[in-house]
Protein backbone atom coordinates (compact mmCIF):
# COMPACT_ATOMS: atom_id res chain seq x y z
CA UNK A 1 0.00 0.00 0.00
CA UNK A 2 1.40 3.16 -0.38
CA UNK A 3 0.72 6.04 1.41
CA UNK A 4 -0.41 9.98 0.77
CA UNK A 5 1.82 12.30 1.90
CA UNK A 6 0.50 15.60 4.20
CA UNK A 7 2.88 18.03 5.35
CA UNK A 8 1.98 20.16 8.53
CA UNK A 9 2.99 23.96 8.14
CA UNK A 10 6.27 23.63 10.12
CA UNK A 11 7.67 20.90 8.02
CA UNK A 12 6.72 22.97 4.70
CA UNK A 13 8.82 26.18 6.84
CA UNK A 14 11.76 23.17 7.27
CA UNK A 15 11.98 22.03 4.27
CA UNK A 16 11.30 25.40 2.29
CA UNK A 17 14.22 27.28 4.13
CA UNK A 18 16.43 24.26 3.52
CA UNK A 19 16.14 24.96 0.33
CA UNK A 20 16.89 28.29 0.45
CA UNK A 21 19.74 28.22 1.83
CA UNK A 22 21.01 25.12 -0.07
CA UNK A 23 19.91 27.15 -3.34
CA UNK A 24 22.40 30.29 -1.87
CA UNK A 25 25.06 28.31 -1.31
CA UNK A 26 25.08 26.88 -4.82
CA UNK A 27 22.60 27.17 -7.70
CA UNK A 28 21.26 23.73 -8.34
CA UNK A 29 22.12 22.42 -4.52
CA UNK A 30 18.86 23.02 -3.47
CA UNK A 31 17.05 21.11 -6.15
CA UNK A 32 19.73 18.20 -4.86
CA UNK A 33 18.50 18.49 -1.63
CA UNK A 34 14.86 18.45 -2.67
CA UNK A 35 15.48 15.15 -4.78
CA UNK A 36 16.51 13.84 -1.84
CA UNK A 37 13.94 14.38 0.27
CA UNK A 38 11.81 13.25 -2.27
CA UNK A 39 13.59 9.69 -2.37
CA UNK A 40 13.36 9.42 1.20
CA UNK A 41 9.35 9.96 1.31
CA UNK A 42 9.26 7.48 -1.62
CA UNK A 43 10.59 5.03 0.80
CA UNK A 44 8.50 6.30 3.80
CA UNK A 45 5.46 5.81 1.68
CA UNK A 46 6.53 1.86 0.63
CA UNK A 47 7.54 0.79 3.95
CA UNK A 48 6.76 3.73 6.83
CA UNK A 49 6.63 0.54 9.38
CA UNK A 50 10.84 0.41 8.87
CA UNK A 51 11.56 3.12 10.38
CA UNK A 52 12.48 3.22 14.47
CA UNK A 53 9.27 5.00 16.75
CA UNK A 54 11.11 7.88 18.54
CA UNK A 55 8.14 8.90 20.46
CA UNK A 56 5.13 7.13 19.88
CA UNK A 57 3.75 7.89 16.84
CA UNK A 58 6.27 9.89 15.83
CA UNK A 59 9.24 7.96 13.56
CA UNK A 60 12.63 9.14 11.98
CA UNK A 61 13.97 8.31 8.61
CA UNK A 62 17.67 10.14 8.29
CA UNK A 63 18.05 11.53 4.86
CA UNK A 64 20.65 10.24 2.47
CA UNK A 65 23.29 13.18 1.30
CA UNK A 66 22.11 15.91 3.54
CA UNK A 67 22.40 15.95 7.43
CA UNK A 68 18.57 15.86 7.58
CA UNK A 69 16.17 13.54 9.40
CA UNK A 70 12.23 13.35 8.54
CA UNK A 71 9.76 12.82 11.51
CA UNK A 72 6.46 11.70 10.54
CA UNK A 73 3.48 9.63 11.97
CA UNK A 74 1.38 7.32 9.69
CA UNK A 75 -2.20 8.37 10.39
CA UNK A 76 -4.75 6.22 8.29
CA UNK A 77 -3.75 5.80 5.18
CA UNK A 78 -1.45 9.05 4.88
CA UNK A 79 2.17 10.12 6.07
CA UNK A 80 2.29 13.20 7.84
CA UNK A 81 5.60 15.19 7.47
CA UNK A 82 6.01 17.15 11.40
CA UNK A 83 9.63 18.41 10.41
CA UNK A 84 12.56 17.93 8.56
CA UNK A 85 15.41 19.06 10.94
CA UNK A 86 18.68 19.81 10.38
CA UNK A 87 20.81 17.18 12.07
CA UNK A 88 23.51 19.81 12.65
CA UNK A 89 21.18 21.59 14.89
CA UNK A 90 21.37 21.53 18.50
CA UNK A 91 18.94 18.31 19.74
CA UNK A 92 17.38 21.13 22.20
CA UNK A 93 15.75 23.24 19.07
CA UNK A 94 13.71 19.59 18.03
CA UNK A 95 10.17 20.61 19.11
CA UNK A 96 9.41 19.25 22.02
CA UNK A 97 6.43 17.07 20.93
CA UNK A 98 9.01 14.90 18.47
CA UNK A 99 11.66 14.44 21.49
CA UNK A 100 11.57 10.91 22.67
Amino acid sequence: MRYRVKYTDRSSRDLLGAIRWYEGKRNGLGEEYLNCIEKSLERIQKSPDLYKVITPPIRRCIVRRFPFSIYFSIEDRSIVIHSIFDNRMDPEKLPRDLMP
